[in-house]
C-alpha cells in the first residue's frame, strides 16, 4: 500500500471509493464526479498537501481523504477493509489538521459505519454531533404560502446579492458550535459557483429593501431532486415564518421545474431548523457523525499566523511602523469609513462626563471628535499595541486639546480597573487580535455597569471580473484578505458578545461601493499590494504595473468597485 498525493487524473478513482462507501453507509451513491472537482477546485485546499489517495499494489486507488476547515473526510473501499487503511489515513489527517491550522481533531463519518466507530473511539474521539440528509416527495407539494408580512421573496441575483448574503450566513450560524467561518471568496466558490446551483430556483426574503433571509438551491438533474444546499434567516427575524416560507417558495418552484423530490442537510445541534424542516413534511434519509477530539497542547493550531502583509498584529515589528500608520490615516479619511466611524460612535450613546475607552486607538484620530461630546468633565483614553503609533498620537498634541490620554497596552491585558469606564469601544481592532474573545472579555471588565461596548468589524471584496484572475490572486494574497479577514472574526461576534455576558446585544449592518478612484486605493491600498507582490516574485514588475493600470481605467470607467461590509455589534454589562 501507498500513501500519495491524488493528481487530477485520480478523480474518477477517487469517486468510485466514495460511491462504494456511501452505498454500502447509507444504501445510495451521493458524490458525483462534479462534486469531486469543485472540492479540488476550492481556494482554500491545496490537493497536494490537504489529500491523500492509498493506492494497492496494483495501482488500484482504495481509499482516499482531504483535510478541510469543517472537518476530515476518510474513507476505505468496501473491500479493502481489515488491512490497516483506516488507521493510516487517521493518522496522516492527525499531522495535517494542526498544519491547517484547526483547532480540533474532527473526522466525518457515516453513522452505519462500524468500522469506522471502533476505530474513531479506540483513539479517543467522540461524537460531537450529528448531520442528518432529509428528503420529502414533492408530488403532493401545494401553491407556496404567502410571506410574512412585509416580507417580499423574488429569486437570487448572485452578482447583487453575493456579499449580502455571505454577511447573512455569518449572522444566523456564527453561534452553532459546528460553524466554521468562510471568507467571500470561499462561500462564492462553495455555495454559488458549484456545478450544480441554480439561482432560478433560489430565493432571497426582502423586508423593507433588507435581506433578511435567503434559500441557496441546487439542481440535481440525474436524481430530479431539488437540493437545498443554504437556508439562513437573520436573527432578528427567526420566528417569524420567514424560513418556512423560503422552504414552501422553493419547492413549489422545484415542482415547476420538474423535479420530483426535495432534500436538505442539517446538523443535530440545530434544533429549530429540524422543526421547520419537519413541519414542511422532510423526514431523515440517512445521517453522518462527527467524531472530535482535543489537539495536543503545543500543536500548530496554537501558532498564530500573521498575514504576509500590511498586518496590523505587530506594528513596530514591521520595516516602515510610519507606512502603517499612513495607511490608518488615508482608510479613515475615505468616506464610508469615516460615516460608518460616526455611527459606531452613535451607539455608544455617550453623555457629557461620560469616560470612554478606544482600543486599539492607532494614531487617535477619532478622540478628538469623542472629547467634544464627553465634554471638559469627560475622560478620553485611546489604547495601542504599538509604541509607534500612540508616539505619533501624542505628537499630533490631541492631549492638549481636551481630556484626552494616551496608553501603551495590549487588549487581551488592558492595565485598567474593573468598571473604569462608561463605554468602550473597538474599531475594526480585533480582527488584528491573536484572541479576540480575551479582548472582548476584558473590554466588558473595564466597562461599568449598564455600560456600552461596541465592537465594529469590517470586510471587502474586489468586484472587477474583467482582470486577469490569476494575477488578481496574485494581488490579493498580499492584503489582509487573503489573511486576516480569511477567518473573519466579525462572524463570531454575536456568539463572543453572548459568551462575555452582554445583554441587550444589537447588530447594525451595512453595505457599500468604494468606485471613486482615490478613496478604492486608500481604501484597499492594492497599488501597494501588487508592488509587494512584484517584489515577492509572485508576479513580474510588468504584470504589476499592468494591472493597476488595468484596474483604474475600470474604476475609472465605472465598472470596478469594491463592495464594503461594516458589521457593528453593541452589549450592554449587566449587574453583577
Amino acid at each position: 500500500m501507498r500513501l500519495r498525493a491524488p493528481v487530477p487524473d485520480d478523480a474518477l478513482a477517487v469517486l468510485a471509493v466514495l460511491v462504494a462507501r456511501e452505498v454500502a453507509d447509507v444504501g445510495v451513491p451521493d458524490d458525483t464526479l462534479e462534486d469531486v472537482l469543485d472540492e479540488w477546485r476550492a481556494s482554500d485546499l491545496d490537493l497536494a498537501a490537504d489529500a491523500r489517495v492509498v493506492e494497492a499494489e496494483d495501482g488500484e486507488i482504495v481509499g482516499y481523504a482531504v483535510v478541510r476547515r469543517p472537518g476530515t473526510r476518510a474513507v476505505v473501499h468496501p473491500d479493502h477493509e481489515g488491512q490497516g487503511i483506516g488507521t493510516r489515513l487517521l493518522e496522516w489527517a492527525e499531522r495535517r489538521e494542526p498544519e491547517r491550522g484547526l483547532e480540533r481533531h474532527r473526522q466525518w463519518v457515516a453513522a452505519g459505519n462500524a468500522r469506522a466507530r471502533t476505530l474513531l473511539t479506540a483513539a479517543g474521539y467522540a461524537v460531537a454531533r450529528s448531520h442528518w440528509r432529509m428528503g420529502r416527495s414533492l408530488d403532493d407539494v401545494g401553491a407556496a404560502a404567502p410571506a410574512p408580512p412585509g416580507v417580499r421573496l423574488r429569486t437570487v441575483d448572485v452578482g447583487r446579492d453575493a456579499m449580502s448574503m455571505h454577511a447573512l450566513d455569518a449572522r444566523s450560524f456564527a453561534g452553532h458550535p459546528g460553524y466554521v467561518a468562510e471568507s467571500l471568496r470561499e462561500f462564492t466558490e462553495e455555495h454559488l459557483s458549484a456545478h450544480a446551483f441554480d439561482a432560478s430556483l433560489s430565493r432571497i426574503a426582502e423586508d423593507g429593501g433588507d435581506i433578511v433571509g435567503f434559500l441557496l438551491a441546487r439542481r440535481w438533474e440525474d436524481e430530479a431532486v431539488g437540493f437545498v444546499d443554504l437556508l439562513a434567516v437573520d436573527p432578528d427575524h427567526q420566528g417569524r415564518g420567514v424560513g418556512t416560507a423560503l422552504l414552501a417558495s422553493a419547492f413549489a418552484a422545484f415542482a415547476s421545474a420538474g423535479l420530483r423530490g426535495a432534500q436538505l442537510g442539517v446538523d443535530s445541534d440545530n434544533p429549530r431548523a429540524l422543526r421547520v424542516y419537519e413541519r414542511a413534511g422532510m423526514t431523515v434519509l440517512f445521517g453522518y457523525d462527527g467524531y472530535e477530539r482535543p489537539m495536543a497542547p503545543g500543536s500548530a493550531a496554537d501558532i498564530v499566523s500573521p498575514s504576509r502583509w500590511r498586518s496590523y498584529r505587530d506594528v513596530d515589528a514591521a520595516d516602515d511602523p510610519g507606512s502603517l500608520g499612513d495607511q490608518l490615516d488615508e482608510i479613515a479619511a475615505v468616506p464610508v469609513v469615516a460615516a460608518e466611524k460616526r455611527r459606531s460612535l452613535e451607539l455608544l450613546e455617550l453623555s457629557r462626563g461620560d469616560s470612554m475607552l478606544e482600543v486599539g486607538c492607532g494614531t487617535g484620530p477619532e478622540l478628538e471628535r469623542i472629547a467634544e461630546i464627553v465634554g471638559p468633565s469627560g475622560r478620553v483614553v485611546g489604547l495601542d499595541r504599538s509604541l509607534a503609533l500612540i508616539g505619533r498620537a501624542r505628537g499630533c498634541g490631541l492631549a492638549r486639546r481636551g481630556p484626552i490620554e494616551f496608553v501603551h497596552g495590549d487588549a487581551i491585558a488592558l492595565p485598567f480597573g474593573a468598571g473604569e469606564f462608561d463605554a468602550c469601544r473597538a474599531d475594526r481592532t480585533l480582527q488584528h487580535v491573536a484572541r479576540p474573545d480575551a479582548a472582548l472579555a476584558e473590554m466588558v471588565r473595564v466597562t461599568r455597569t449598564s455600560g456600552r461596548v461596541v465592537v465594529t468589524e469590517s470586510r471587502w471584496g474586489l468586484v472587477a471580473p474583467d482582470l486577469d484572475q490569476a494575477v488578481t490572486d496574485a494581488v490579493l494574497e498580499q492584503t489582509a484578505t487573503s489573511a486576516e479577514q480569511a477567518d473573519w472574526v466579525g462572524s463570531r461576534l454575536p456568539a463572543m458578545f453572548e459568551e462575555a455576558g452582554l445583554i441587550d446585544v444589537q447588530s447594525v449592518t451595512s453595505d457599500h461601493t468604494v468606485g471613486e478612484r482615490d478613496d478604492f486605493f486608500r481604501f484597499t491600498h492594492l497599488g501597494d499590494a501588487a508592488e509587494a507582490a512584484a517584489r515577492g516574485g509572485a508576479l513580474t514588475p510588468v504584470e504589476a504595473k499592468a494591472w493597476v493600470q488595468a484596474l483604474s481605467d475600470l474604476l475609472t470607467r465605472g465598472e470596478a468597485f469594491a463592495m464594503v461590509l461594516f458589521l457593528h455589534l453593541v452589549g450592554v454589562r449587566p449587574a453583577a
